[in-house]
């Protein structure tokens, strides 16, 4: 197969190459712009779709490369490729639709998820005497966040991001924290619900380390601990920025969270945090949400917990990221503890996440 995609010049015809070569699909570029140039493939030169030569130059160059399909993410010349196939004036398949009909199909997921989270009733299930559930967003607005969450990498799925937007519903306000971040796709949806509700600011505490020192998750997570050393978090670390960088009530400490604890208590008793290529945000004095994500042996989760949990205000909430987990049972073991210690009166499992709310 091969595939002509035109014109290259449009960030989704970058996409789509990037994905065409990781197949083996031999690819032609074309632009009618001539300052473009192909990387790493053919390109060629076209005529704009209205010009008198397009029709006879675009056939020559399809005879010339033995191009089998053509992938184009410009309305007008689909239309125009698609008329002259059904023309029979070029023997040729388009790839796709048109894109018109192409871009709804990328945001009618976001759409029908957003439907169903406005009309969820979870958030009923949360409710304590002295907090009122408050209203559900829009349904715009819980698309919006479905697009953005899904454009962030990360293994947080849509249940527990269903179950976020309902927590928020009933959650105290104050300021919630997140160990453990990687490229913050979890906390993009802590922060910019937190921010709708006007419950605080986030503060994401991870080291991002950028040499590789990372501790090992235990015998059973032998295969993590082993490509640990591969990991860039350098670039990692650059693309939570790029989450970070577009909320106006998130802030990080580059530590590990034993050590970032006596930093986040200067901050919130000074009020506010700074953080390079970010805005200066505030800190309240009160932590409504604690979201444990850091390293998943035993004794580092249990560590983080008992750093960390006393911070929680009544009627706050803890959550246990991967309680329920294929390379181990830190996180459950240290969850299983906190659900015998008489110091939560709500709790429950969503998703891989245990749940727990402080008395």
């Amino acid at each position: 197969m091969k595939i002509l995609v035109f014109p290259i010049d449009m960030d989704q015809a970058i996409k789509f190459v990037r994905s065409a070569k990781t197949m083996g699909i031999s690819i032609i570029t074309a632009s009618s712009e001539i300052s473009v140039k192909g990387e790493e493939h053919s390109h060629i030169h076209l005529p704009y779709v209205n010009h008198i030569d397009f029709n006879s130059e675009i056939t020559l160059a399809i005879k010339k490369y033995k191009i089998d399909r053509i992938y184009t993410p410009n309305a007008a010349i689909w239309d125009h490729i698609n008329l002259l196939i059904s023309q029979n004036y070029l023997n040729i398949t388009l790839c796709g639709y048109n894109p018109f009909e192409d871009e709804w199909l990328e945001i009618e997921p976001n759409y029908l998820w957003a439907e169903s989270i406005a009309n969820s009733t979870l958030a009923s299930q949360f409710h304590v005497s002295n907090k009122q559930v408050t209203p559900a967003l829009s349904i715009a607005q819980y698309a919006s966040l479905h697009r953005q969450f899904l454009t962030v990498p990360g293994q947080t799925d849509e249940l527990k991001l269903e179950t976020l937007t309902q927590l928020i519903r009933v959650l105290p306000k104050g300021n919630l924290i997140e160990i453990g971040s990687l490229s913050g796709r979890s906390a993009l949806a802590l922060a910019w619900l937190a921010d709708k509700y006007n419950i605080g600011s986030l503060v994401c505490i991870d080291p991002w380390d950028e040499k590789g020192k990372v501790h090992s998750q235990g015998k059973k997570a032998d295969m993590l601990n082993k490509n640990s050393s591969s990991i860039n978090f350098t670039h990692i670390f650059m693309n939570f920025m790029l989450t970070a960088a577009q909320l106006n009530n998130i802030a990080y400490i580059k530590a590990i969270s034993v050590n970032a604890l006596d930093i986040y208590n200067k901050n919130c008793a000074s009020g506010s945090i700074k953080c390079e290529q970010l805005s200066e945000i505030k800190l309240s004095t009160q932590t409504s949400l604690i979201h444990i994500d850091g390293n998943h042996k035993y004794e580092y989760v249990k560590e983080d917990i008992q750093t960390w949990a006393n911070k929680l205000c009544s009627g706050g909430w803890l959550l246990i990221d991967d309680y329920v987990w294929a390379f181990g049972d830190g996180p459950q073991q240290a969850g299983d503890e906190l659900l015998t210690s008489g110091e939560f009166d709500s709790q429950f499992c969503m998703s891989d996440t245990l749940f727990l709310r402080k008395k």
